[in-house]
C-alpha cells in the first residue's frame, strides 16, 4: 500500500504537489464573495429595522424668512418624555430615535409667539415632516387648569 502511495505520489510533478488547482480557487473565492455579499445584505436588513422614528422640519416667520436658533421641544403624549433641539442656521431641525408615538411640539424664540402642533404620530422606521410658522409677538402667559369631579355617595 505504501509503495502505490509512493507511486502516486512520485508521477505528479514537483511543482504541483501541494497547490490548489486554479478552477478550485475560482470557485472557492465565487463562493466566498457570494457568502461575503449574503452577510452584507442580511446585516443591513437588520439595521434598516428601527423602532424609532424622527421628527424633522423647518421653522418660518409669517413672511416666510427661515428662524435661526428657535427653541424646539418635542414631547411624547403617552410618556411624557421630552426632548429638545434648536434650528439651525436654516431653520431647520431634526429629532432621531424618537420613541413611537404621539408627539406634541412646541416653537418658541425671543420676539415671536410660541407655536404648537398636537397629535403627531411617529410610527417605526418613519419620518414625520412639522413644518412651523411663527409669528411676531410676545410669549404670553398661559395658565392651564384639569378638574376631575368627585363621585359623591348620597
Amino acid at each position: 500500500m505504501l509503495s502505490a502511495l509512493s507511486e502516486s505520489v512520485s508521477s505528479v510533478p514537483e511543482t504541483d504537489r501541494g497547490t490548489i488547482p486554479r478552477t478550485e480557487v475560482k470557485n472557492m473565492s465565487k463562493l466566498i464573495s457570494q457568502v461575503a455579499l449574503c452577510f452584507a445584505f442580511c446585516t443591513a436588513a437588520l439595521f434598516a429595522q428601527s423602532e424609532r422614528g424622527t421628527i424633522t422640519g423647518t421653522v418660518r416667520d409669517a413672511s416666510g424668512a427661515v428662524v435661526p436658533t428657535a427653541k424646539v421641544v418635542l414631547t411624547n403624549t403617552q410618556t411624557g418624555v421630552s426632548s429638545t433641539a434648536p434650528t439651525s442656521a436654516n431653520g431647520e431641525f431634526t429629532v432621531p430615535q424618537l420613541q413611537v408615538g404621539i408627539y406634541n411640539i412646541r416653537v418658541e424664540k425671543a420676539g415671536f409667539r410660541p407655536a404648537s402642533i398636537t397629535g403627531l404620530e411617529v410610527n417605526a422606521s418613519a419620518t414625520v415632516r412639522a413644518d412651523v410658522s411663527l409669528e411676531v409677538g410676545t410669549s404670553v402667559t398661559a395658565i392651564e387648569v384639569s378638574a376631575s369631579a368627585l363621585a359623591l355617595s348620597t
